[in-house]
């Protein structure tokens, strides 16, 4: 029993001593949001630093490669802001407005993956971070190609276009785009004015040149629905389905508002 306890032991502290590691790191509290606030950088690598100001919520998401959906944060008693409005099915946590700074140096040679599971060893070590997978049954929308095919033209390979990925216009009813996936205008755009999660089931992994434009019928209707969206991707050649689907997701246990000193 004693040798089981001890081979336990050593393969924790294994695992802890494997987790990737800024070589040097600050994180500090940088304040609660307030109107016209936005974040500073999206902690993207570059070279070796790290720097970026950003909602808590916003650094979960990004380091753990997760749509808003995909997290739910364990109930602690804070108070949301009162003038917040909320979209239905929309969750939202005192952590999304509450701003971090982060200014960190990675090893030469780290990749933008090891980034992000570098973010969460300093999520864990000055954050007390602990968290849980969980498979959820849930409604949602599946993107799929509709019967007449694919109707979205590729994104250009001029060098004169936008980075892959740029959203040149994006809005309540207004997405345009010179080079996305589909896949980020589903979990993106589409989610966020939808009443439910959309999940891209097209199978398509290149970049499309993209325009949608429901701005008549916002100012008809006064607000777009799913059967508003889904006329406007069917001349895309795409298609919707509302389905119930399992998926994966991350729980926050725990996790404090100010973190160890740096």
């Amino acid at each position: 029993m004693r040798r089981v306890a001890l081979l336990l032991l050593v393969c924790c502290c294994l695992n802890e001593a494997a987790a990737p590691s800024f070589e040097v790191v600050s994180l500090k509290y940088a304040g609660p949001t307030f109107p016209g606030r936005l974040p500073h950088g999206i902690c993207k690598l570059e070279g070796v630093r790290v720097m970026c100001e950003v909602p808590l919520g916003f650094l979960l998401r990004r380091s753990f490669h997760l749509q808003p959906w995909e997290m739910l944060v364990a109930p602690d008693g804070r108070a949301l802001p009162s003038n917040l409005r909320v979209r239905p099915g929309q969750q939202l946590y005192w952590l999304d407005f509450e701003y971090y700074q982060v200014n960190a140096v990675a090893p030469r040679g780290t990749t933008e993956e090891t980034k992000n599971l570098m973010l969460q060893t300093m999520m864990a070590q000055r954050l007390g971070l602990r968290y849980h997978y969980e498979d959820r049954q849930m409604p949602v929308y599946e993107l799929t190609i509709a019967k007449g095919g694919l109707k979205l033209p590729l994104a250009s390979a001029s060098k004169s276009e936008p980075a892959p990925g740029e959203v040149k216009r994006s809005s309540m009813a207004v997405f345009k785009s010179d080079s996305t996936t589909i896949s980020n205008m589903a979990g993106g755009f589409l989610t966020n004015n939808m009443d439910r999660p959309v999940l891209d089931k097209t199978g398509l992994t290149g970049e499309y040149r993209v325009q949608l434009d429901w701005s008549d019928e916002l100012r008809q209707e006064g607000r777009l629905d799913s059967t508003v969206i889904a006329a406007g991707l069917r001349k895309l050649g795409l298609s919707l389905q509302a389905q119930n689907a399992t998926v994966k997701i991350l729980v926050v246990d725990h996790i404090n508002k100010e973190p160890t000193p740096n």
